[in-house]
């Protein structure tokens, strides 16, 4: 530092040391310091773009806002166009939420330097916020095309590739990048995500496997990786998994769920009342916990008590699962009718759900009604013409 300062003042026209000085007093905090140096650099070079946007950086980092805009747009009147001015800019447009006119300096800079990758991004990143989902996809492209190699405009495309439900296409635009970037976190949980979506488990698992090679302490690959391996039918790799992620994570609540689920089916209660006791505690009697408490007091042979918390679950949020829940409790019961009259209830107000319909064919079926079963099955097939269940 002291070799910059000695530098301009031994030579002011030096216009380097200049700048660098100033960077230097913004890097370690010394505002004052860089305010002075670049309002002194600014009065010698006043028609020259760089000294005002280097006066604007300097003002944002005050967060001295209409200073900075100021500054920013006498670098503009001096350089149309001028990407660090226009970025200055755009950001100030952003704090002020103003989308458009961000939009529109990052434009201005773009018509400048067409392929710089952060104006690119950022554009993207307003265009998203703007609702403009093609817009965005269509700079990322840009951003992809003006420099092949890099990373970040494909993590963004195929982030938004697999929000669109396209799995496939994230990963094709992934894939050519996984030997240059073979130690990626970023690459490699978006690639594992694109391939479980699109159904690919034995590669989302290979890609997991790698990914938890380079970071074996990461939740959400560990937890990805036990839905993985229950779909390849690795129940026992599964449940490891699961118990991997609750270890490393306590308040996991997707991974203590499924664990839940997991203990009722097997039959261990006591796992079940535990898992389903701490989501109470993480997230109060919501929908899904009802159901789980419900679904475990089933298994332990108590339908009354699971009847209400199904009825509580669906009165908080009504859905035909819950419904059917709520139908299978009451033919426990021996009270086969009301479960009947709860479906045809339902599809009073919702007559095509073809769910529903379907499940009143069993439900029929198993009440050994088989003519009304055949009408619901009907009613399925009017819905659902190509539904090979029925």
């Amino acid at each position: 530092m002291a070799e910059l300062e000695k530098a301009v003042e031994i030579d002011p026209s030096y216009e380097r040391a200049r700048e660098q000085l100033i960077l230097n007093y913004l890097g370690n905090g010394e505002n004052d310091k860089a305010l002075t140096a670049a309002k002194d650099y600014y009065k010698h070079y006043p028609d020259r773009p760089g000294p005002s946007v280097l006066l604007g950086a300097v003002y944002m980092q005050m967060s001295l806002v209409p200073d900075a805009k100021k500054a920013f747009s006498t670098a503009i009147s001096l350089d149309p166009g001028n990407p660090s001015a226009s970025s200055g800019l755009a950001a100030i447009a952003l704090q002020q939420g103003d989308l458009n006119a961000a939009s529109e300096y990052y434009r201005d800079s773009l018509n400048k330097n067409p392929g710089d990758m952060e104006t690119l991004i950022n554009l993207a990143a307003v265009q998203e916020a703007q609702g403009d989902l093609a817009g965005m996809q269509e700079t990322l492209t840009q951003a992809k095309d003006s420099d092949p190699q890099a990373l970040q405009p494909r993590l963004l495309l195929a982030r938004h590739m697999i929000y669109q439900g396209q799995p496939e296409n994230a990963i094709i635009l992934l894939s050519p990048m996984r030997q240059q970037y073979s130690s990626s976190i970023p690459l490699l949980s978006l690639l594992a995500e694109a391939q479980f979506r699109f159904r690919d488990y034995r590669e989302a698992r290979a890609t997991l496997s790698r990914l938890l090679a380079v970071d074996p302490d990461n939740a959400v690959a560990h937890y990805t990786m036990a839905q993985v391996l229950g779909e390849l039918g690795d129940h026992k790799g599964m449940s490891e998994e699961l118990a991997h992620t609750v270890r490393l994570n306590p308040q996991h609540w997707e991974a203590r769920s499924l664990i839940a689920k997991q203990s009722i089916e097997n039959g261990d209660l006591q796992e079940a009342e535990e898992q389903i006791r701490v989501l109470k505690n993480l997230r109060g009697e919501r929908p899904d916990v009802l159901i789980l408490e419900g679904r475990y007091q089933l298994k332990s042979g108590n339908p009354e008590t699971a009847l209400a918390l199904f009825h509580r679950a669906h009165e908080a949020s009504p859905n035909n699962f819950s419904l059917l829940l709520q139908s299978g409790a009451l033919v426990e019961l021996g009270r086969g009718d009301e479960a009947v009259a709860l479906q045809r209830a339902w599809l009073k107000q919702y007559p095509d759900d073809a769910t529903t319909w379907l499940d009143l064919g069993s439900l029929y079926l198993s009440l050994g009604d088989n003519e009304n079963a055949r009408e619901a099955y009907l009613r399925v097939n009017e819905l659902l013409p190509d539904n090979a269940a029925t």
